[in-house]
């Protein structure tokens, strides 16, 4: 059985929780507003909605951690709402993922092909594929049904080219 661990996307999993937290603390604001601060509620939201729009740029070019940008977002959130328990949850959404992020696994076994990702796994028997092959760290499944998948092996994960090549044509033919 070869075990690959794929290349970690990470950022673009932050991304896409961090853009969709600031998103919902800017439509939280304009719904749970003060009376007495408007204007401030809706600086708020568009600041947290531009903060949500540009938080890839943010996050990749200022090299800041999405756990910092997620508290300055609660700060501004709390200003805005005045409600704590907001502010708080917004901050708990922003810490719990990294603790549940597992890394997209191939393994290829005798009798079928397992990928698992962090939401579902997929597996496929021999049959379904036309070549299979490592090459530069990149895992090529071709598909009988014209449909390629390519993924980027960790450069940690030490696995024999050759050897996985062989087992993997000889699988094929069979």
């Amino acid at each position: 059985m070869f075990i690959f661990t794929i290349k970690d996307n990470r950022l673009a999993m932050d991304v896409a929780i961090i853009r969709a937290l600031l998103a919902l603390a800017a439509i939280a604001s304009i719904i749970y507003r003060t009376p007495n601060s408007f204007l401030i509620n809706i600086s708020a939201a568009v600041i947290l909605f531009l903060l949500s729009v540009f938080s890839k740029a943010i996050l990749v070019r200022f090299s800041i951690r999405p756990f910092l940008l997620a508290v300055l977002s609660a700060i501004l959130f709390f200003i805005a709402t005045h409600a704590l328990i907001f502010a708080l949850l917004l901050l708990i959404a922003a810490v719990l993922p990294p603790f549940f992020y597992k890394p997209p696994v191939v393994e290829v076994g005798e009798d079928i092909i397992v990928v698992k990702r962090l939401i579902g796994s997929s597996a496929y028997d021999w049959e379904k594929f036309s070549n299979i092959i490592l090459k530069d760290n990149l895992l090529t499944l071709d598909f009988k049904n014209n449909k390629v998948l390519q993924l980027e092996v960790d450069e940690k994960t030490a696995i024999d080219e050759k050897k996985f090549n062989g087992f993997c044509a000889g699988k094929i033919m069979q």
